[in-house]
C-alpha cells in the first residue's frame, strides 16, 4: 500500500529524533536555511553528519557560514 503522503528525506529523521526522546529542544543544532531544516532537519546530539562534495564546490564556506550563524545566535556549541 502506498504511505498516506509522499516520503520526504526528513521523514527517517524525524523517526530519529522520536527515538532520541531529546528532552531539551536547545539540544538540537539547526540549520540557518530554511530548505534544508525541512530536508535534513535539525541535528541531534551524539549523531555524525559528513558535508562532502568535489574539490572547489563550498564546502568550507558552508561550514563557515553556519558556524559563523550558530555564534551569533548563541547556539549550541559545535566542533569544527
Amino acid at each position: 500500500p502506498a504511505p498516506a503522503r509522499p516520503l520526504r528525506a526528513a521523514d527517517p529523521h524525524e523517526t530519529a529524533l522520536e527515538a532520541a526522546n531529546v528532552p531539551e529542544p536547545d539540544a538540537l543544532v539547526p540549520w540557518p536555511w530554511e530548505a534544508l531544516r525541512r530536508t535534513a532537519g535539525p541535528l541531534l546530539p551524539g549523531s555524525l553528519t559528513i558535508v562532502s562534495a568535489r574539490t572547489g564546490s563550498g564546502k568550507t564556506l558552508f561550514i563557515r557560514n553556519w558556524l559563523h550563524w550558530l555564534a551569533s545566535m548563541n547556539g549550541p556549541s559545535v566542533g569544527y
